[in-house]
């Protein structure tokens, strides 16, 4: 039996058991021995990097401290300051969302505030004795570019936290936005970057990035070489291509490869329907997948070890 190797990397922490993007999520995430911890960062108004998904505040996650009532506020995180976030505001799960319902069995925990990317770095170095591999991913907004600093100005700032924690050769970097990581490349052409596909990515790259070092590159490729876009991230100098678990084909599998280029999936319960899905995931595994963006990783790593000769990286 050939031996899978497949690097499991715990969600925003561990989101099936514990809130998403917090110390004690991180704790969790630990706990199941993944190989690294996924953490999704936005910057404030004083330019501090903070883990959050959204670029605005979320009703479904957090929650009023002046009030211990849920929110309902489309206040930019880029504009209020840190000390303005963690006073105001405790991370706990709406019950009656949307996104409550995709996991019922994630503990909460009273009085949690937001974290910051450096304390959480701080944390798993302490906990892991600065070895588990960390993945970062930056948001911002096609749609509202506003909402968020510059794509430059994101890659600058995620460039000097690299430097400043030594994370060169522990940390790979996600976006859907493919200039933050051109950008940051050029910075340091070391740094894993991590190409990030939806499903409308095909469709809309080139409005995306229009007028960029993106489109300055794709104009240099066929038509036939831009049919299959991990050509273009290749030429960026791309790490890997990330897909989402199930828009992943088997053909591509076999192109990505001979590309040189890294594999990771990831899970988007509301465009698919589910958090886990152990038919899809053996599937994947089978193709040669590096890895997996898990919401569940105890699940996961059982899994694998029941059903393949299975290496964790």
């Amino acid at each position: 039996m050939s031996v899978n190797k497949v690097s499991i990397i715990g969600h925003r922490g561990a989101r099936s058991y514990a809130l998403e993007n917090v110390i004690p999520g991180y704790e969790v995430a630990l706990e199941c021995a993944v190989d690294s911890i996924d953490v999704d960062i936005v910057t404030t108004r004083d330019k501090i990097i903070l883990a959050y998904h959204d670029l605005h505040i979320n009703s479904d996650i957090l929650s009023s401290i002046s009030t211990s009532e849920i929110v309902n506020n489309t206040t930019l995180i880029k504009d209020l300051t840190l000390i303005e976030l963690k006073n105001n505001y405790t991370v706990r799960l709406n019950p009656s969302s949307n996104y409550a319902k995709w996991f019922p069995n994630q503990k909460q925990i009273p009085n949690t505030r937001l974290n910051t990317l450096q304390e959480i770095v701080d944390f798993v170095n302490l906990k892991t004795n600065n070895t588990i591999q960390i993945q970062i991913e930056i948001k911002n907004s096609f749609l509202y570019p506003d909402w968020s600093e510059s794509p430059s100005e994101l890659a600058r700032l995620v460039y000097e936290f690299i430097q400043e924690n030594n994370l060169v050769n522990r940390i790979k970097v996600q976006a859907f936005d493919w200039r933050i990581l051109v950008a940051l490349n050029k910075f340091n052409p070391n740094i894993k970057t991590a190409y990030l596909f939806a499903f409308d990515t095909k469709d809309n790259y080139q409005k995306w990035f229009a007028n960029s070092e993106v489109m300055d590159e794709a104009s240099k490729m066929s038509k036939s070489e831009l049919a299959f876009l991990p050509n273009l991230v290749k030429a960026l100098g791309g790490y890997s291509y990330e897909p989402e678990d199930n828009e992943l084909r088997y053909e591509d599998v076999l192109k990505v490869k001979k590309l040189g280029l890294k594999i990771f999936v990831w899970t988007w319960p509301e465009h698919s329907g589910f958090v886990f899905n152990p038919v899809l995931v053996k599937k994947l595994i089978s193709w040669g997948v590096d890895g997996f963006i898990t919401d569940n990783p105890i699940e996961l790593i059982e899994l694998c070890k029941t059903n393949f000769s299975f290496v964790q990286l």
